[in-house]
């Protein structure tokens, strides 16, 4: 009597732990974060359909583009972290959120394309530039500029003091930039202006 007592609870115990088990297999997705703001460069609207873009640990997470000057995003549930950077268009935002699910915020995106400036140093470099690619250390979204490929960023694509940069060059060539010499070779290099 007591063996069939026991097996009757078990049996009970098993059933009634199904639906749970089916319950958690059917859980809805955990909801997005949703970003939604005005987007600057250089104090101004950012452009028609220029696209921002969040990013986590260097790897992008969400993109919408802009309208009138404004974006929606929704940020789905990041795989690390849960510091978000921004990005308009390819310049680096200075503003980072935390993602929460099923958060809104309201955040304004700002860049500055002349932050700090120091173009003339591409300028000297004239036709024995190939190619120059920078990761901001903040967002890890990377920028180049070739002046084959993409001649129109040439505007766009600022050197950083500070920053590192990987330049190559078609031939040997001596820079000077604010009474600072830096030799560079033919091939690449890596370069903190």
């Amino acid at each position: 009597m007591l063996g069939r007592l026991l097996s009757l609870v078990v049996t009970l115990g098993l059933v009634a732990g199904v639906p749970v088990v089916a319950m958690a297999q059917n859980a809805p997705p955990t909801p997005p974060h949703i970003f939604t703001g005005r987007a600057t460069v250089d104090g101004a609207p950012a452009g028609e359909g220029i696209v921002v873009t969040a990013w986590v640990d260097g790897l992008e997470l969400a993109r919408a583009p802009l309208t009138q000057g404004s974006y929606v995003l929704l940020a789905p549930q990041p795989v690390t972290g849960q510091t978000l950077s921004f990005a308009i268009g390819d310049l680096p935002a200075e503003e980072t959120a935390t993602w929460t699910p099923g958060g809104a915020s309201l955040l304004n995106l700002t860049t500055q394309m002349s932050k700090p400036p120091l173009p003339t140093v591409l300028d000297t470099l004239e036709d024995n530039l190939v190619r120059v690619f920078h990761r901001n250390p903040n967002s890890g979204v990377w920028t180049y500029y070739d002046p084959v490929i993409n001649p129109w960023d040439r505007n766009r694509f600022r050197l950083a003091p500070g920053q590192e940069y990987w330049v190559k060059m078609d031939r040997d060539q001596l820079v000077v930039h604010h009474q600072r010499e830096t030799r560079l070779v033919a091939g690449w290099n890596v370069v903190t202006w």
